[in-house]
């Protein structure tokens, strides 16, 4: 199961991150996508949301309040947990993989001076927004690979810096009872007017 496997590895390394005091929007309701002039190169906590396109359902289903995955959702859960096999700067908190987005929170870690950067606009390598574009990216031709050659992620995704560690808590608390609610999950189509959806159960 991909349900915050590594969750608690924040918890459990001493390592230095600052939670920061701002916040994009409040979760689940979420408009707003990036917060201005905030440098998303620094060390935090965010809460990432990453929609398929169009919401349809291509990681799987929910039954009984539990994740049945598709082979989509195996090769996304696979390379959630590479993002941080592959960064050491990286942490990966409590996550989830549902039938049309994963869940999760990354932590990404106090980073050796040398490789520290001044706030900028432009998109660097080890920023937030690098390491979600290389995660959708490296999904999707994997997917592909497989068949689904119509697979496909919304262009952007939702992020929200988390400010302190009781809205670190309330946010693990709602992705670890995310599949018990999806029949009330705006994210899910069959509530949602205006999707069409597509179910890839294999």
């Amino acid at each position: 199961m991909f349900v915050g496997a590594i969750q608690r590895i924040a918890q459990n390394k001493k390592i230095k991150i600052r939670l920061t005091y701002l916040m994009v929007d409040n979760y689940p309701g979420r408009k707003r996508l990036r917060l201005k002039d905030y440098d998303y190169n620094q060390s935090g906590a965010y809460f990432i949301t990453i929609c398929t396109q169009r919401r349809n359902c291509w990681l799987g289903e929910i039954k009984d309040g539990s994740m049945l995955f598709s082979s989509a959702g195996k090769i996304t859960g696979e390379e959630w947990i590479r993002t941080a096999e592959l960064r050491s700067y990286i942490l990966l908190d409590e996550y989830i993989i549902m039938p049309n987005h994963p869940h999760g929170i990354i932590i990404i870690t106090e980073k050796d001076k040398a490789t520290q950067r001044v706030a900028t606009t432009r998109l660097t390598p080890d920023s937030l927004g690098s390491i979600i574009g290389q995660f959708k990216s490296i999904v999707t031709k994997g997917l592909r690979s497989i068949g689904l050659s119509d697979f496909c992620w919304l262009r952007n995704y939702y992020e929200h810096v988390i400010r302190n560690e009781s809205d670190l808590n309330d946010i693990r608390e709602y992705i670890s009872y995310n599949s018990q609610k999806w029949l009330e999950d705006h994210e899910n189509p069959s509530i949602q007017t205006g999707y069409t959806v597509i179910s890839n159960k294999t």
